[in-house]
């Protein structure tokens, strides 16, 4: 599973969460959230809708995290998948994986992850005024506020 949107009286959710009690592994957080749910619809897939594109999980965490992949705003959510981050080129010399995003680091990754963060960071005059400060050191452009 990656992304899931549902009611919660939902049978799928509902078998899921008794799969558990016999199947839990809590070292093997692959296994329950994924090989686990995916056996449960290998046999009653009505169960759910699968939808391939607008949730982000297929190929999209490396353009989020490597470009300025515009076309995220398109999506209605993603699987950011943290903890690949050792997956993933460095930038530049200042950006580069893995890294624990801040206000104080976000400006120098030129990538779709930042234009996310601005979109709802509620300090646009701080992340403002340290763009206008690096301008020319990272090559961006201040964001106008909302």
């Amino acid at each position: 599973m990656q992304v899931v949107v549902a009611h919660k009286d939902a049978r799928f959710l509902k078998l899921w969460l008794e799969s558990y009690r016999d199947s839990y592994k809590p070292t093997l957080w692959y296994y329950n959230a994924g090989e686990l749910p995916t056996r449960i619809l290998e046999k009653r897939p009505f169960l759910v809708h699968k939808e391939p594109k607008l949730f982000g999980v297929y190929g999209v965490v490396r353009k989020i995290f490597e470009t300025p992949f515009t076309e995220w705003r398109t999506y209605y959510a993603f699987h950011l998948m943290a903890r690949h981050q050792f997956l993933f080129k460095n930038i530049t010399k200042e950006a580069t994986y893995p890294v624990k995003f801040n206000e104080s680091n976000i400006h120098k990754y030129p990538i779709a992850f930042r234009d996310m963060v601005y979109d709802v960071y509620p300090y646009k005059t701080n992340i403002k005024n340290v763009q206008a400060k690096n301008k020319e050191k990272f090559k961006i452009k201040p964001k106008k506020p909302n």
